[in-house]
């Protein structure tokens, strides 16, 4: 109420005697002010039907740190295991597997894939309108469209696409990318 008393010099006494109660009054009409605005709840992606109940490990493309963020939370639908996540320092066997996805679906990805035991991708063809989802970090792949249409004869991996997702099933063979089997 120190505050009060600095306002109050010259004032009359009565005047005085009121100011800390209209103080009072105008720091609570404040703080009920403030919460009296009504904001829209936020517009929540849900993933596609054909990605619940999928075989894990997942990994989910297009991946950088902003859209893993997406696809983590997708994950909390049944839990599958996946293979990405995003934290505020580097893990080394995540960057090393989104740095292997430009070329998705080739032989070093698919290959790669494999090392990591990746069993299904999931290739979004959209991103979900989210803010913040751009980020400095380039998507592997960055064309998730001209990945889509890139021929997997000889990688074997099979891809049905099911609306705006492309899912591609990771069929034994080498992992002759990172070591040996």
């Amino acid at each position: 109420m120190g505050l009060a008393r600095t306002w109050s010099v010259g004032l009359s006494a009565s005047l005085r005697a009121t100011m800390p109660a209209l103080v009072g009054i105008l720091l609570v009409s404040i703080v009920v002010g403030e919460g009296a605005g009504h904001m829209g709840d936020p517009l929540v992606p849900k993933p596609a039907r054909a990605e619940v109940g999928l075989q894990g490990p997942i990994l989910d493309l297009p991946t950088d740190s902003a859209a893993d963020r997406v696809w983590q939370y997708f994950s909390t639908d049944g839990f599958p295991e996946i293979a990405q996540g995003t934290s505020t320092f580097d893990i080394p066997s995540e960057d090393d597997l989104r740095g292997g996805m430009a070329g998705f679906p080739d032989k070093a990805s698919v290959e790669k894939l494999r090392w990591y035991g990746i069993k299904t991708v999931v290739l979004h063809l959209k991103l979900p309108p989210l803010p913040g989802l751009h980020g400095d970090n380039v998507p592997e792949p960055v064309d998730p469209a001209a990945a889509a249409g890139k021929p997997i004869a000889g990688l074997g991996i099979t891809r049905k696409r099911v609306g705006d997702v492309v899912i591609y099933t990771i069929g034994p063979g080498p992992k002759a990318l990172h070591g040996h089997d």
